[in-house]
């Protein structure tokens, strides 16, 4: 169990993520409670792949080794990100040889980081990252954990102002920026299908614009949206079951959304068991689904 809440010893921003290490040494499962407590996720080197960017992220690292959020999977035999990211073999450093129990750290060697591997109760430092990006007057940032799209709507309301809300991303300044907060993994944003209207709304409840960029599939009752982008592509959207567990994008900035929104739009009437848990999780904030 994490019982400090060090600060970070120093931070570093590479590609629209903010790293941090942090010199508490703790075994890797207790680091990703600590980064995952304070808004983040062990570090996801999965986009580091300019030298501008690795040499960024050098600052952080030393002859000690650091977590990172790379870990034998035995589900896939293999190395996995806990953040989701699906994992290809960098081209900055050697992967060292993973079995059972190891988990991945990072050190400096010469003028690079590098990747090590150790067992995975071992206590060292660590490095967490928290992916945000401004857009304008809003601000985006991306949580790993897993929640449904409801547990995720409640987390960004208590914490921040709501799912994030795209309408005032139109151009390509800003669906550049968007990438940094999004990854091959579908992440949960304000948009659902309302079965009142029969149509599309935004949870903030702040307008009904679509960007057509987003170039939105068919939606139907119980579906959500999740924000995912592949190579080099811009974001686009894909329809998800409501239920499912995703990654999830807030935002916060100038606008303040009714909070009885969802409500009001109807999602309580989709037939799929929502409105149940939408009055749960409106009265009980301590539900998870």
């Amino acid at each position: 169990m994490v019982t400090a809440s060090p600060a970070p010893a120093l931070q570093q921003v590479s590609g629209g993520k903010t790293f941090s290490r942090v010199e508490e040494e703790l075994s890797w499962r207790e680091a990703q409670q600590y980064c995952r407590l304070h808004g983040g996720e062990l570090a996801d080197l999965q986009s580091m792949r300019s030298m501008s960017r690795l040499r960024a992220l050098y600052s952080l690292t030393s002859r000690t080794e650091a977590w990172i959020g790379l870990f034998y999977d035995v589900r896939i035999r293999g190395p996995s990100w806990s953040s989701g990211s699906n994992f290809t073999a960098p081209k900055w450093s050697l992967l060292p040889i993973f079995k059972e129990g190891t988990c991945a750290t990072l050190y400096s060697v010469s003028f690079l980081p590098v990747l090590g591997a150790a067992s995975c109760t071992a206590r060292k430092p660590f490095i967490c990252y928290h992916a945000v990006v401004q857009i304008g007057r809003l601000t985006f940032k991306r949580f790993d954990q897993r929640m449904t799209w409801l547990a995720a709507l409640l987390y960004c309301r208590s914490h921040h102002t709501d799912l994030a809300d795209l309408q005032t991303v139109t151009d390509e300044a800003g669906k550049e920026a968007l990438k940094s907060v999004t990854s091959e993994t579908e992440a949960w944003i304000g948009l659902y299908f309302s079965a009142a209207s029969r149509s599309l709304s935004w949870s903030s409840d702040l307008g009904a614009s679509i960007p057509t960029w987003l170039q939105v599939p068919k939606f139907g009752a119980g579906l959500c949206a999740g924000l995912r982008t592949y190579a080099h592509y811009s974001p686009r959207v894909y329809s998800v079951v409501c239920s499912s567990l995703q990654p999830f994008i807030c935002f916060y900035g100038a606008w303040q959304p009714s909070m009885l929104a969802l409500g009001s739009a109807g999602l309580e009437q989709d037939g799929n068991g929502f409105a149940w848990q939408w009055e749960t999780l409106r009265t009980d904030p301590r539900k998870r689904f």
